[in-house]
């Protein structure tokens, strides 16, 4: 696995850790969900990405095996994020929806805020 002390410039960071000063890029991003999906011994139910660009359509090819459901921008995000408020108290409120319904509520929570 490349670390971000061996890339060259043609790399883009992706999930980035300021605290940490790394990043993975996108063929780590995949190897890591791989492995968690390993862990699990199932996908995840749902792949949240709230940043910007995060969900561009090579995301969306690349982490297929690893996650039933992404959610996520392929254009700019503002700051702020998602309305984890919003998106929360409703799963609070109903927590047995689903995960198809999960995360349509998280879009459409979005686009309200």
């Amino acid at each position: 696995m490349l670390t971000s002390a061996n890339r060259d410039a043609h790399v883009r960071a992706i999930l980035l850790d300021d605290d940490a000063k790394d990043f993975l890029d996108n063929a780590e991003m995949k190897s890591v969900l791989a492995e968690t999906k390993s862990l699990l011994k199932r996908k995840l139910d749902i792949l949240g990405m709230d940043a910007c660009l995060m969900s561009m359509a090579e995301i969306g090819y690349q982490i297929r095996e690893s996650a039933d459901y992404a959610v996520g921008s392929e254009e700019i995000a503002p700051l702020e994020g998602w309305p984890y408020d919003a998106i929360l108290a409703s799963l609070v409120k109903t927590p047995t929806m689903t995960p198809c319904d999960l995360s349509t509520l998280i879009v459409n929570k979005y686009l309200e805020s």
